[in-house]
């Protein structure tokens, strides 16, 4: 509990002081030259005749900094802009101690950059908070040289928890740019909700556990997520957590959560939205978990599952995408690339592609809307439903594929109730309707 207190008692100071200090001038720009310690309150260590500090200042690591690397952040409390630069610039750690056991507040619409002339890594040992309240208010990241790494503990927003502040929505963008490896260890902000976007093209990393209610990726040069060897939970409830513009590609040991509002219980299909535009790919390595199921809802894009997945819902397509999976599994598998649910739900004419090597699959095919297409692009072997397609519409279920696979229902393929289903067939590859 007293520690509860003193986060509020600081952050109520910050405010306060970062209200106070947007019209004064407390301090200047300055370039660290670690002229007789490590300790960034110490003016003496800096070009300015005060160590910067506040709203507007920027603070610039250029040089060998006299070998004071490891910056000590005793006494001090914020920064608008920090920048790494120059061909001489030294390995710098912001923050000494143990990780977090200090903390930089970066001022609202702050910076960090590691510029493409700086010729080593950076990292920050000490806690970030993101501003001194709780408002909505974005910070940006930058990286612009991809033979370094620009490295961060924890980034964590203001823990006001009592009082008129606590109301406040408390919602914070992240931004990061640039071509060089960006890497948090986590982002923990409570209740608040975490948008991160992503304009990287080079490879952005999440190593700790972390939430985010939205990550947006936006590099036309390609992106990529590794989300390490934790679980990253994306919670929008039903929303879209998950928007990808371009191409982008998601690894990691660990596992990727999908909130929903529909368990797999409930029965109906409101799920996290995934949101891939038109002409694009999102691949997934890692392994997707959750008590729901995934829709595939906006957009067109195409969708490649290669993890483990174990997420309890169905899968539904809302749209016209196509999704490649290797291993389609049974009900309740807990080694397919489609999770445990009954049903691949379509709602739209969307494509469900195969690529592995032949299996038997229970699943059934529930048609609503649209006119779905199975596709069996296997190299060899036979892909086998056993189970008839369920109709909640009269609609035409294709068939189709081209290579040496081979596709097949053994179940009797018929109409359900008034609703007729009508049998197309595309490509040149084979599939047997061996069902009585």
């Amino acid at each position: 509990m007293r520690s509860r207190v003193y986060s509020l008692t600081v952050c109520s100071f910050i405010s306060a002081f970062l209200l106070f200090s947007a019209g004064t001038a407390s301090a200047l720009n300055g370039v660290w030259n670690g002229s007789e310690n490590g300790f960034w309150t110490n003016s003496a260590n800096w070009s300015a005749s005060s160590y910067p500090s506040g709203v507007n200042e920027t603070a610039f690591f250029t040089g060998s900094g006299n070998d004071q690397t490891n910056v000590d952040l005793t006494g001090f409390l914020y920064i608008r802009n920090i920048r790494f630069e120059t061909p001489s610039v030294a390995a710098y750690t912001i923050g000494a101690g143990a990780a977090n056991s200090q903390t930089l507040v970066l001022a609202d619409s702050g910076e960090i950059v590691l510029a493409s002339t700086a010729n080593n890594s950076q990292a920050f040992n000490c806690g970030l908070q993101l501003g001194g309240d709780r408002s909505v208010q974005s910070y940006t990241f930058r990286n612009d040289n991809p033979a370094q790494t620009l490295t961060f503990a924890d980034v964590f927003g203001c823990p006001i928890e009592s009082g008129p502040a606590a109301t406040a929505p408390l919602v914070k963008t992240l931004t990061v740019h640039g071509n060089g490896p960006v890497k948090f260890n986590s982002l923990r902000l409570g209740g608040a909700l975490i948008y991160l976007n992503t304009y990287n093209s080079n490879t952005l990393t999440l190593a700790g556990s972390n939430t985010l209610t939205q990550i947006n990726f936006y590099s036309a040069s390609g992106n990529t997520l590794d989300i390490g060897d934790k679980e990253l939970y994306l919670s929008n409830s039903g929303g879209n957590p998950l928007n990808c513009y371009q191409d982008t590609t998601i690894n990691g040991s660990g596992s990727l959560k999908l909130s929903t509002l529909d368990t797999a219980l409930n029965g109906g299909y409101n799920y996290s939205d995934l949101n891939v535009t038109f002409g694009h790919t999102l691949t997934v390595n890692a392994n997707m978990t959750g008590l729901g199921g995934i829709e595939i809802w906006t957009s067109t894009g195409n969708y490649v599952f290669n993890g483990t997945n174990t997420f309890l819902g169905h899968i539904a397509f809302g749209t016209t995408s196509s999704l490649f999976v290797q291993r389609i599994g049974n009900r309740g598998s807990l080694t397919s690339n489609l999770g445990q649910g009954s049903n691949i739900y379509f709602n739209a004419s969307g494509r469900l592609v195969y690529t592995g090597t032949g299996e038997s699959s229970d699943r059934i095919i529930v048609i609503n809307g649209g006119d779905p297409k199975i596709d069996q692009s296997g190299p060899r072997g036979k892909l086998t439903f056993t189970a008839p397609p369920t109709l909640l519409q009269s609609k035409t279920l294709t068939l189709q594929g081209s290579t040496a696979g081979v596709g097949e229902f053994s179940a009797p393929l018929a109409n359900t109730g008034v609703n007729t289903l009508t049998l197309a067939k595309a490509g040149s590859g084979t599939w047997i309707l061996s069902g009585t």
